[in-house]
């Protein structure tokens, strides 16, 4: 769960100085307390922020989402946030941006695509 937890922080502190110039405030709050719900270690939390992820739609949910899909330590979970990936993003590009990574780069290319804020 560390492991995973370091990850997360790695990105989420990338992510907050490329949503800072984008994202209002309410926004960044937002997406703050997604991505502190998906490091959370209850999964019922977890589960939830998965779920309203997909409901708003964002791109910039996809990094955060595929890190979940490939090293969250509770395999049901996993899954969820891989349906998520499968309503944000086609496999074939998201196979495309990751193939050959590992879980920073497969982030980092992630980000470098789908982190700015964009409606869809």
């Amino acid at each position: 769960m560390q492991e995973f937890q370091a990850y997360f922080q790695s990105i989420d502190d990338y992510l907050k100085k490329v949503c800072e110039s984008i994202l209002n405030k309410v926004d960044r709050a937002t997406y703050s307390m997604l991505v502190e719900c998906l490091k959370s270690e209850d999964p019922e939390a977890v589960d939830e922020a998965i779920s309203q992820l997909v409901r708003e739609k964002r791109l910039l949910a996809i990094a955060p989402l595929y890190l979940v899909y490939v090293a969250h330590p509770h395999s049901w979970l996993r899954a969820r946030a891989r349906l998520a990936l499968k309503s944000l993003i086609a496999d074939e590009e998201l196979v495309r941006l990751t193939h050959g990574k590992n879980v920073s780069g497969s982030v980092e290319a992630l980000i470098q695509k789908f982190g700015h804020y964009k409606s869809t």
